[in-house]
């Protein structure tokens, strides 16, 4: 029984590892499974059904996309077209004949490290504020203000009020 013991203390180990990787890529818990059966000597099945992953998961390989001509455009509009997001991006793609998601635009759009933008705003100059002039005659220079006010029924009313320069 004592020989057990540690065997059973590293396996629930390893099963705490994969709760914990349970979120995480496939790449990530594959070595587990791989760990498992060249420590243990259990099969592929019992390693994964330990670990709770589906065979199929964890015998499926990525296939990964040549992507580099799509890339290219992708920099190549961005550049051209400074203002356009990557969903605007993905219309001029799909105009052009490309056959593609957004989503896919938009993973290449982040992994080029593209982005909008953004437009700085101007900043103005402490400028001296200039005195207001005084009207030499009359008529030359009028003001408008409103009055508002709630009648008893509580309808709102605006009088607009005009008036020469103070």
């Amino acid at each position: 029984m004592e020989s057990v013991f540690p065997i059973l203390q590293n396996l629930f180990f390893s099963l705490q590892l994969a709760s914990f990787y349970g979120g995480k890529s496939m790449p990530r818990r594959r070595p587990m499974v791989k760990s498992l059966q060249s420590g243990y000597g259990i099969s592929e099945r019992h390693a994964c059904r330990l670990l709770v992953i589906r065979r199929s998961t964890y015998r499926s390989q990525a296939h990964l996309r040549d992507d580099r001509a799509l890339r290219l455009r992708i920099k190549e509009l961005s550049e051209t077209y400074v203002r356009y997001g990557y969903r605007r991006l993905h219309i001029l793609l799909l105009r052009e004949g490309w056959r593609i998601n957004h989503k896919v635009v938009h993973r290449i759009y982040r992994e080029e490290g593209l982005s909008l933008r953004l437009k700085t705003r101007k900043k103005r100059g402490n400028q001296p504020k200039l005195p207001l002039t005084t009207p030499n005659r009359p008529n030359e220079c009028w003001t408008m203000d409103f009055m508002s006010d709630r009648l008893e029924d509580g309808r709102r009313f605006c009088l607009p009020l005009s008036g020469g320069c103070a």
